[in-house]
């Protein structure tokens, strides 16, 4: 079993820092930040910006089985999720169509993320 697998002893908070793909997560915001301050238009920073996304969202399944030894699909499914709520909810200036939300939608988003990190380990089966 890795540091990353959920077992039956864990507690509430250990399971939900392991379904956090915290290494996607810093991947995504060292690479973003690079992007955003690139000297670069605003469409192609977005597109730049949504291609990394894209391909952080494919590698988290990767890291957490090739680093992890994770095998639970349900597992992966809900670290993509995560990520994504991430990458939604967070305020990156070059994705325009993401900071220019109204506050509300923004304060709703990050109530979800909130409400998905806290339900998430009800979606994960833990090993014995």
């Amino acid at each position: 079993m890795s540091a990353k697998t959920i077992k039956a002893t864990d507690n509430w908070l250990d399971k939900i820092t392991k379904l956090i793909p915290a290494e996607a997560i810093a991947l995504f915001l060292a690479t973003a930040n690079l992007v955003a301050t690139a000297d670069l238009d605003m469409q192609t920073r977005s597109n730049y910006t949504l291609g990394l996304a894209i391909v952080v969202a494919i590698l988290v399944p990767i890291l957490l089985y090739k680093v992890y030894a994770i095998t639970e699909l349900p597992q992966h499914i809900v670290a993509i999720v995560a990520f994504a709520l991430w990458v939604f909810v967070g305020s990156f200036d070059s994705l325009p169509n993401i900071t220019e939300y109204p506050s509300r939608e923004r304060l709703l988003g990050s109530i979800g993320m909130i409400f998905f990190t806290a339900i998430a380990p009800l979606f994960v089966k833990p090993r014995e």
